[in-house]
């Protein structure tokens, strides 16, 4: 995959972390104020998506590196890669 398409991908399950994080921050206010069944339940979703996104970023920066990597690796062996 293009180098440029994996920084992207990147970028993108970043933010879908991000906006996981604070979709969890607010339910677990809602669930400090309440102690419902409902918000807890709610407040276990939540933190399942938001692993989902981290773990979605991981691997998005994982690809990346390792294009990153074999870019690297080429340049230095003298095969030419090219980085885009």
């Amino acid at each position: 995959m293009h180098l440029d398409a994996l920084a992207r991908q990147a970028d993108e399950a970043k933010r879908a972390l991000e906006m996981a994080r604070t979709m969890l921050e607010r339910t677990a206010r809602r669930w400090a104020e309440r102690h419902e069944a409902h918000a807890l339940l709610e407040l276990q979703r939540m933190a399942e998506r938001f692993d989902r996104a981290q773990r979605a970023l991981e691997e998005a920066l994982l690809d990346w590196a390792r294009a990153l990597r074999h870019v690297h690796a080429s340049d230095i062996s003298g095969d030419g890669a090219e980085a885009h």
